[in-house]
């Protein structure tokens, strides 16, 4: 197995002269646990129509709705990238 996996970008080496395994998986864990944070706090968040019906249509929900999807999607592809970088750290 190759130390670089199959990936459209670099993932990280531990080696003698670079940063310690133990310590890129510690900020890596971090990230993670921040955006599961982040996650819950925008799942908490209060999203309802009768916030956007005063702009006139409900066009204006529907592109509401748009954004946060947009929004979310890219969230859970950070959280999915560093949930790689973590498994890519620990098999080394």
């Amino acid at each position: 197995m190759s130390v670089q996996e199959q990936t459209s970008y670099p993932l990280p080496v531990v080696h003698m002269n670079g940063t310690g395994k133990k310590m890129l998986l510690h900020g890596y864990t971090d990230i993670l646990n921040a955006i599961h944070v982040l996650q819950d706090t925008v799942k908490q968040c209060e999203f309802h129509a009768r916030d956007y019906y005063p702009l006139g249509g409900d066009h204006h929900y529907a592109a509401a709705v748009n954004e946060r999807y947009k929004h979310t999607k890219a969230i859970k592809e950070f959280s999915d990238y560093i949930e790689e970088h973590i498994a890519h750290l620990i098999k080394q």
